[in-house]
C-alpha cells in the first residue's frame, strides 16, 4: 500500500524523528542514485539480493558514532559530473564531514584558496584541469601545500597512473565505489597522517608522465570505440522488434544495472510473482543476477542453480525455452528435481541469446499458471530474443557512450594539439589544445584540408609524405610549420597513425599529434648565438686560450692565437696533453696541484705566474686564468694564458734602474755630507795658517 520511502517519511513523522537512520532495499536497480538523492543523509539503498554478513556490516556503519569519524573537518569534493557530487556528498556528510563541492578543477582551485578545507577528494578524469592537475596546482600552493588530497577514479587504475598520482603529491589514487568507502578511507587515513606529502617530483618528468598516461587512455579509448562501434552497427537492425517492451527495455542501461528492473516488469506483466535471471561467463558457473518472489531460505539454493547447473547450460545451447511443470509428467528427471526445489508447480527457462552467443536464462515461476502451454512457450520465445538484444544493445550503447565521453575527456585534456582526419585528410575533429595552437574556432577547423593550415612552402612535401603515410600506416615530421589564423607561423613535430573503425575492413582515420616546440626552437636558436659568441671570444681572442680534459689532461680546443703563440699546428695541440708545454721540472708540480684540485670546485680563479715552452724550445713566463666547464660531455677546463716575458724583462730593467738611481742619490749625499765636512776643516785649517 505505500513503498518504502513512504514508509520511512511516516515512520519518521510518528515517532518525530526526521533523522531516523534506515536501510532500503530495492529490486529496481537502475534506480538506486534516484533512491538515495530522495532518501537523504540518513538512508542507505542497497540492491537486491543483499548476503546477510553485507547487511550486518551496513548496520553496524549507521549504529556506528558516524560524527566521531569526520568531527566536523571540511571536506572539498572536486568533481564534474553532478550527481557524482551529490552522492559523495551525501557519503561525506553522514561521515560527520561539513562538505563543499566543486564541478571542475579549477573551481576547486578556486574555492579551495578562497577557503583551505582540510582535504580534498577529487575525481581524476576531468575536462580542462583534471585531477592530476588539481593536484599539482595544490602542491605548488605554499597555503595549500599540506593539504592532503585524495583522488578517485574508474578509468587510472593502473600501477603507472598510481605512480603518476604519487609524483603530484597526492596521499591517494583509489578506485570509485558506489558507497565511496575506500576513498572515504583514504580520507580518514591521510588526515590522520603527521607527515607531509611527497615533494612533487621534476616538473617535465611529472608532464612527460601525464601526457603518457593521458596518451595510454586516449589509444584505450580509440579502440574501445572501434569495437564497440562495431556490436552498435549490428544490434541497430534489431531495434524494429523492440517497440513491443516496457519503457525499461525501451530505454535500455548497462544490462547489470536494469536486469533487476526487467525481471521485475517482466513478472508484471505476465502476472507470476516469481523470477530469477543466470548470467553466463564464458568458463563459469550460472551467476544468480536478479531475483524476486524467492524465500529468503532458498536464496543459497537458488545461487546455485538448485543443484542443476547443467540444466541451465542444456538450456542455453538449445536456444530454446524449456517449460516445466508438475501436472505434466517430464521424462527429465533434472528439471522435476529442479521444479521440485524451486517450489513451484511450473516453470518456464528462457534462453538469451545474442547472434548466437549465450547472455544467461530467465526463470519463470508459477504456483497458479500452466507454463508448459503453448501459448506461454511462444512469449517466452519472443521474450528472450527481444530481450537479449535489448540487453546487448544497451550495453554496447552504454559503453559506446562512456567511451565516448572519457574519449573526449581525454582529448580536451591533453596537452598536445590532436586532429583526427579523414582519409583525404580533411579535418574531421580537433581537440581544444588544436584551436589555441591554430587560432581558429573549433567550427572553422572542421571540414577544413589539412594542407590549408601548412605554410605554401611546405605543401609539396607534405602531399608527398601523406602518399607514404597511406601506405605505412605512421607517420612522423620534425618542423612542419603551420599558418595560424592570425597569420603568425607555429613550428610543430607531427606523428600521425592510421586507426581503423571496425573490423581490418572498417572505414579508417587518421590521429594526427601535433607537438608545439615553437620553445624548443627558441632554445635552438639562443644555443646558436651563444656558440657563435662562444666562437667569437674563443677563437678571436688576441691571447692564448685552450680547453683541456680534466681528467687525462688533453687539449681539447685551441684558438688561432695559442697556435701562432706557441708554434704548434692544431692538430699537433690537440694529440698533446697540458704536460707538453711545461718545462719537464715543473711537470710534478702540475700534477700535484691536479690532484689537490677539489672535485666541487666550480668558479673560475688566477692561478699566478708559471713557466711554458713553445715548440722550438723557448720558455716563457705566462699568468693563468682557469674556468671549469662542461665540453663535449666531459669535465674540462677553459684556460687563458698571457705572455708576461717581456713585461717581466722591463721590469727587471726598471728595478735595476731604480736601483742605481738610489745609488748616485746615496753618493750624492755622502758626498754633500763629506763636503760640508770638509768645508769647516778647510775654513779651521786656514785660520791655523794665518
Amino acid at each position: 500500500d505505500m513503498d518504502g520511502l513512504a514508509l520511512l517519511a511516516e515512520l519518521r513523522r510518528r515517532t518525530a524523528a526526521p533523522e531516523l537512520p534506515a536501510l532500503l532495499v530495492t529490486g529496481m536497480v537502475t534506480r538506486l542514485d534516484e533512491l538515495r538523492m530522495k532518501g537523504g543523509a540518513f538512508v542507505q539503498v542497497l540492491p537486491k539480493p543483499i548476503e546477510p554478513s553485507r547487511l550486518l556490516e551496513v548496520a553496524r556503519a549507521h549504529l556506528a558514532a558516524s560524527e566521531a569519524r569526520g568531527r566536523g573537518r571540511s571536506i572539498l569534493v572536486v568533481d564534474d559530473e553532478p550527481l557524482n557530487l551529490d552522492l559523495a556528498a551525501v557519503r561525506l556528510e553522514h561521515a560527520g564531514y561539513e562538505v563543499e563541492t566543486a564541478s571542475g578543477g579549477q573551481e576547486g582551485l578556486e574555492k579551495a584558496r578562497r577557503r583551505p578545507p582540510a582535504a580534498i577528494l577529487a575525481d581524476v578524469l576531468m575536462p580542462s584541469m583534471d585531477g592530476f592537475g588539481l593536484c599539482k596546482e595544490v602542491r605548488g600552493d605554499p597555503r595549500l601545500a599540506a593539504i592532503p588530497v585524495v583522488l578517485v577514479s574508474g578509468a587510472y587504475l593502473e600501477e603507472a597512473d598510481r605512480e603518476l598520482a604519487s609524483q603530484v603529491g597526492a596521499h591517494a589514487l583509489v578506485p570509485r565505489t558506489p558507497d565511496l568507502k575506500e576513498a572515504i578511507e583514504a580520507l580518514e587515513q591521510s588526515l590522520r597522517g603527521s607527515a607531509l606529502p611527497r615533494p612533487p617530483a621534476q616538473p617535465n618528468l611529472v608532464d612527460a608522465l601525464h601526457r603518457e598516461r593521458l596518451q595510454v587512455q586516449l589509444d584505450r579509448q580509440l579502440a574501445r570505440n572501434t569495437v564497440l562501434a562495431r556490436q552498435a552497427a549490428i544490434q541497430a537492425a534489431a531495434l524494429s522488434v523492440m517497440r513491443g517492451l516496457s519503457q525499461a527495455l525501451a530505454h535500455p542501461q548497462e544490462a547489470p544495472k536494469i536486469v533487476g528492473d526487467v525481471l521485475v516488469y517482466c513478472l508484471d506483466a505476465t502476472g507470476l510473482s516469481t523470477g530469477l535471471l543466470y548470467v553466463m561467463a564464458p568458463g563459469a558457473r550460472p551467476r544468480l543476477e536478479a531475483q524476486f518472489g524467492i524465500a529468503a531460505d532458498l536464496l543459497a539454493d537458488a545461487a546455485a542453480s538448485f543443484g542443476h547447473p547443467d540444466l541451465i547450460y542444456r538450456v542455453v545451447e538449445s536456444g530454446e525455452p524449456v517449460a516445466v511443470s508438475s501436472g505434466v509428467d517430464v521424462a527429465d528427471l533434472e528439471a522435476r528435481d529442479f521444479l521440485s526445489r524451486l517450489g513451484q508447480a511450473s516453470a518456464l527457462l528462457i534462453p538469451f541469446m545474442v547472434l548466437a552467443e549465450s547472455f544467461g536464462v530467465l526463470v519463470l515461476a508459477s504456483d497458479t499458471h500452466d507454463l508448459s502451454d503453448g501459448t506461454w512457450t511462444g512469449f517466452a520465445r519472443n521474450l528472450g530474443e527481444q530481450f537479449g538484444q535489448t540487453v546487448a544493445l544497451g550495453q554496447s550503447l552504454a559503453r559506446l557512450a562512456t567511451s565516448e565521453s572519457r574519449h573526449r575527456a581525454l582529448m580536451e585534456q591533453a596537452n598536445d594539439a590532436i586532429l583526427i582526419l579523414d582519409l583525404p585528410h580533411r579535418i574531421l575533429d580537433a581537440n581544444r589544445e588544436a584551436v589555441r595552437l591554430l587560432g581558429y574556432p573549433r567550427g572553422e577547423l572542421v571540414g577544413r584540408h589539412y594542407d590549408e593550415l601548412v605554410v605554401p612552402e611546405e605543401r609539396e612535401d607534405s602531399a608527398q609524405r601523406q602518399e607514404a603515410f597511406l601506405a605505412e600506416g605512421t607517420m612522423h615530421v620534425e618542423g612542419r610549420h603551420f599558418r595560424r589564423a592570425d597569420g603568425r607561423t607555429v613550428p610543430v613535430d607531427v606523428s600521425a597513425s592510421l586507426v581503423r573503425i571496425g573490423d581490418a575492413a572498417g572505414e579508417p582515420v587518421v590521429l594526427a599529434i601535433l607537438r608545439d616546440i615553437t620553445e624548443r626552437k627558441l632554445a635552438e636558436e639562443a644555443l646558436r648565438r651563444s656558440e657563435e659568441q662562444y666562437r667569437l671570444l674563443f677563437d678571436s681572442n688576441p691571447h692564448p686560450m685552450w680547453v683541456f680534459d680534466a681528467e687525462t689532461l688533453a687539449f681539447l680546443a685551441v684558438n688561432d692565437a695559442a697556435i701562432g703563440h706557441y708554434g704548434y699546428s692544431r692538430e699537433e695541440f690537440l694529440e698533446m696533453t697540458i704536460k707538453n708545454i711545461r718545462p719537464p721540472e715543473e711537470v710534478p708540480e702540475l700534477l700535484q696541484a691536479m690532484r689537490e684540485t677539489s672535485p666541487d670546485h666550480q668558479r673560475a680563479e688566477t692561478l699566478g705566474l708559471f713557466k711554458h715552452r713553445r715548440k722550438d724550445g723557448t720558455v716563457i713566463h705566462v699568468e693563468i686564468a682557469r674556468s671549469p666547464i662542461r665540453f663535449q660531455g666531459r669535465e674540462a677546463r677553459l684556460v687563458l694564458a698571457m705572455d708576461v716575458t717581456e713585461k717581466r724583462s722591463l721590469e727587471a730593467q726598471l728595478l735595476q734602474s731604480q736601483k742605481m738611481e738610489s745609488v748616485g742619490r746615496l753618493a750624492g749625499g755622502v758626498a754633500h755630507d763629506f763636503n760640508n765636512i770638509l768645508g769647516v776643516i778647510t775654513g779651521y785649517g786656514e785660520l791655523l795658517r794665518k
